[in-house]
């Protein structure tokens, strides 16, 4: 078995890891970061690493017929973790 010294990666660019974990109520959510899509939440959630520059992004869940989630994520340290479980209400 292997050790690694540090779980600390660096990218030359000076951008951090970023490990997201999204779940949702209702499955198959659409996941945005600011105005980028990066996917669905699915059966089993969203799950993605991204290496983003450090500062603040709105991370948005939404689903048609139901209200949007927005949330924020600040990115400071390396690396950052990002885990929610985002429960929307059906509009009326």
């Amino acid at each position: 078995m292997f050790t690694f010294a540090s779980q600390v990666i660096f990218d030359s660019s000076g951008r951090t890891t970023v490990n997201m974990t999204i779940e949702s109520t209702p499955s198959y959510c659409d996941v945005y970061r600011d105005k980028d899509r990066l996917g669905h939440t699915g059966e089993n959630g969203f799950r993605g690493t991204y290496y983003l520059k450090k500062g603040s992004y709105k991370i948005k869940v939404c689903k048609p017929d139901y209200e949007d989630k927005i949330d924020a994520l600040k990115v400071e340290k390396n690396p950052t973790n990002y885990s929610k479980n985002f429960k929307l209400k059906r509009k009326r």
